[in-house]
């Protein structure tokens, strides 16, 4: 071997292996660097939701090319450029061939790019109808080789190549014309797209005036088809589809479903296919129902509302409806209702009655007192300006009475409702005083994603996770328990007592009666009508209103959202398979049923005729027995009360023993109770029985403080409850008798400072004391 043989081999070595680290290196980097691309948005099962424009107003999907199907690119590879592996951007023959047809027997014009100068035309934007323009593609084409991949030059050509209208690619073609994802697509889809790039608008144009393919993409699609059989004979039993006619969809009729959430995403979220959570069969049936409903309410200005279904299972968003019409802009519908902060009215009691159950407060069935209560300067009232009395805590939420809740919160030790939604990440101002009590109700604005996370915790034993949109979605959390799972299941359990709203005009609903957990809210000034559900393994959200923010006394939760909560879960139930049931708690919960007075919540004495079974946690919920229910002795003349002492025919009755104050409110609620007999005369002032009064003011070791006199407040009232038959209450302080009161009138004492006894004593000699202290300020 000569030395010129040896430069020769030296220098093709050479070139190999900077031709290798070229393609490793790839130094002036990928080939679509400065291409943008469309992004798509599909369903949970990949059905196609949304297609943007890429910024160049063209359709254009970029594909790996391993998503696209061999079928696709063996057509393409075998219809424009069958000898692409094996020659080095040019195909010499080819190139011989165009020239004599073209220039030298001139008989028609000929072309003899190849699949990498085609590729280089579209990248450089050349022109290449002069031979100084062709030279210049054949230049650049093997530039493209020498420093490019077959793959890297083969995959940028299928997302790059031109297929009609502004649709560039096979990712966007099968996308647009067969809703198809690219490695999904048969073999006539595929040798179909194949022949279209050679010549665009003549094979596509068919395609707008919704008729089937031309003479001329047929008659070449069917000679491509010929030519794979040489190769694969296998597909010969396909045949017979090459003759049938078939409907490809123009760009301009490209869906555009589950717009709010699909625009949010567009926007927020970079890739170019975005799969969300979302169920196209329940999506569709929602959106319909919604704006069914709001076009039905009309008449009494119900204006717009939002729905979201989750799957609490997985956090999923199944169904996402922003407004009920999204193009409708006289309800300003492209306003996403979901991510708007609204008052969420009475829709957070639930929490509230959650954590009084964690912290031993209450039990569902512990009585509670709706009453006219201040809270200092702060003298809240319910939504129907009336008062219940006394009620169970779930009965109190299940009617959303106000003042019982708000008591709860009082009581609360950290956390308290502002600590939560503080720890679910919910925006609050830094000053928990901004809100006050006045968050129980309403006041903390949320959206209908955050109210609903927090609902979603009930049903998974009181973990909070953030609402997934989109898969592959990182969340703020992994999730962090907001309940306990006892309290939890207590809460749905309150709130499965929750009777359906009234529905007139509607068909009858087949929803077990207690299978549905569901809370209302009403915001002030009637600006938001809330309804949440929580039923089987999902959670379901409405609001009604406007997004103006005008306020209409219409919008009422139970009345304006609660009938278009319970359409969607029976609409849902026929799509999906929904199990309606009361479920028990797993056997690993901390919880005992037990028979409960349904009148007092206690556990019921010998005597109690009123009985329920009830839930409570063993060694937190609060227990005591009743003693509502006594039986006493009662003189067989007169009727009245008697003492173990008094002679005389006497029977023992069973009566209801109500403190006073609790008698008080039974009044002002307009539920009158019978009260025991009166003490027989000759039994007065003798003491006995186990229920003494009960001092409520002043406050035992509290310390208060007088500025000066001559402004009214030198004056403390001395107030008490009793046993349902006590009439009157003496009252002493420091050994001195100030007088008799009723039991529901307080006694004005004119304080003295320094430390004091304060002493009260029934009509039967039952007594309660208390210490306290007066101290006179400047």
């Amino acid at each position: 071997m000569n030395k010129l043989s040896l430069k020769f081999l030296l220098f093709i070595g050479l070139l190999i292996g900077a031709h290798r680290l070229c393609l490793w290196l790839q130094p002036f980097g990928p080939l679509l660097k400065d291409q943008s691309f469309s992004q798509q948005i599909v369903d949970r099962d990949g059905k196609l939701l949304r297609l943007s424009l890429a910024d160049d107003e063209i359709y254009r999907l970029k594909t790996d090319l391993a998503e696209i199907s061999p079928l696709i690119v063996k057509g393409t590879l075998l219809f424009e450029d069958r000898y692409f592996f094996y020659h080095f951007g040019v195909n010499p023959l080819s190139l011989v061939r165009a020239v004599w047809l073209t220039y030298v027997k001139k008989s028609r014009r000929v072309g003899a790019s190849t699949i990498t100068m085609q590729l280089a035309r579209k990248l450089y934007g050349q022109s290449t109808r002069s031979i100084k323009g062709k030279l210049w593609q054949i230049v650049t084409a093997f530039y493209l080789e020498f420093f490019y991949s077959k793959k890297d030059i083969l995959e940028a050509y299928l997302n790059i190549a031109p297929y009609g209208y502004n649709i560039e690619g096979v990712g966007a073609a099968t996308r647009i014309f067969f809703d198809e994802e690219p490695n999904q697509v048969t073999l006539l889809q595929a040798l179909t797209l194949s022949v279209i790039p050679q010549s665009p608008y003549q094979r596509t144009r068919h395609i707008s005036q919704r008729k089937m393919a031309n003479s001329n993409l047929k008659k070449v699609r069917n000679q491509l088809f010929q030519a794979w059989l040489e190769s694969e004979p296998k597909w010969q039993a396909k045949q017979s589809q090459f003759h049938l006619e078939f409907e490809m969809r123009p760009p301009f009729d490209l869906p555009f479903l589950t717009p709010h959430l699909s625009t949010h995403l567009l926007l927020h979220e970079p890739g170019g296919r975005i799969q969300t959570t979302v169920d196209s069969a329940v999506q569709s049936v929602f959106e319909s129902l919604t704006a069914q409903y709001v076009e039905s309410g009309k008449k009494v200005g119900l204006k717009n509302a939002s729905v979201l279904l989750v799957d609490t299972h997985t956090m999923e968003a199944l169904s996402y409806v922003g407004s009920a019409q999204f193009s409708n802009p006289e309800i300003l519908g492209q306003v996403n209702g979901l991510e708007a902060r609204r008052s969420p009215g009475s829709a957070l009691k639930p929490f509230v009655f959650g954590m009084a159950i964690d912290q031993g407060i209450i039990h569902p069935q512990s009585m509670l007192k709706d009453a006219p209560t201040p809270f200092g300067t702060y003298t809240p009232d319910n939504f129907d300006n009336k008062f219940a009395g006394p009620l169970s805590a779930t009965d109190a939420l299940v009617l959303s009475r106000n003042i019982p809740a708000l008591n709860l919160e009082t009581q609360l030790e950290e956390p308290g409702l502002y600590s939560l939604l503080n720890k679910v990440g919910i925006p609050l101002n830094p000053d928990s005083e901004h809100y006050g009590l006045s968050i129980v109700l309403g006041s903390a604005e949320v959206t209908m994603k955050e109210l609903l996370e927090l609902y979603a915790a009930l049903n998974n034993e009181g973990v909070w996770q953030e609402i997934k949109t989109y898969t592959h979605q990182t969340g703020k959390s992994d999730g962090f328990s907001i309940l306990s799972k006892e309290a939890s299941f207590l809460v749905l359990e309150m709130l499965r007592q929750n009777t359906q709203p009234e529905m007139e005009r509607l068909n009858p609903l087949r929803i077990r009666p207690q299978s549905v957990a569901w809370k209302t809210g009403t915001s002030v000034g009637y600006r938001d009508a809330w309804a949440i559900a929580v039923f089987d393994h999902y959670a379901l959200g409405v609001w009604v209103g406007n997004f103006s923010g005008k306020g209409n006394t219409e919008f009422v939760g139970r009345k304006a959202a609660g009938p278009l909560l319970f359409q969607l879960i029976e609409a849902f139930a026929k799509v999906k398979s929904v199990e309606f049931k009361t479920p028990d708690p797993p056997l690993s919960y901390n919880l005992t049923s037990l028979d409960f007075c349904s009148r007092s919540g206690h556990l019921p004495n010998d005597h109690c005729p009123h009985r329920q079974k009830g839930w409570f946690i063993p060694g937190v919920s609060p227990i005591s027995r009743c003693d509502i229910h006594r039986k006493i002795k009662v003189d067989s003349v007169t009727g009245m009360q008697v003492c173990p002492r008094f002679e005389g025919e006497t029977k023992q009755l069973v009566f209801e023993y109500w403190p006073s104050d609790i008698l008080k409110i039974f009044k002002e609620a307009g539920m009158g109770r019978k009260q025991p007999p009166t003490v027989h005369p000759k039994c007065q002032g003798v003491a006995y029985g186990d229920v003494a009064p009960k001092i409520l003011s002043p406050k035992q070791g509290i310390q208060y403080n007088l500025r000066s006199l001559g402004t009214g407040s030198e004056q403390i009232p001395l107030v008490a409850t009793a046993d349902a038959d006590i009439r009157s209450l003496t009252w002493f302080v420091n050994n001195v008798r100030l007088g008799d009161t009723t039991i529901d009138q307080p006694m004005l004492w004119t304080a003295v400072a320094g430390n004091h006894q304060l002493r009260v004593v029934d009509d039967q000699g039952r007594s309660t004391e208390i210490q306290f202290q007066v101290k006179r300020i400047d």
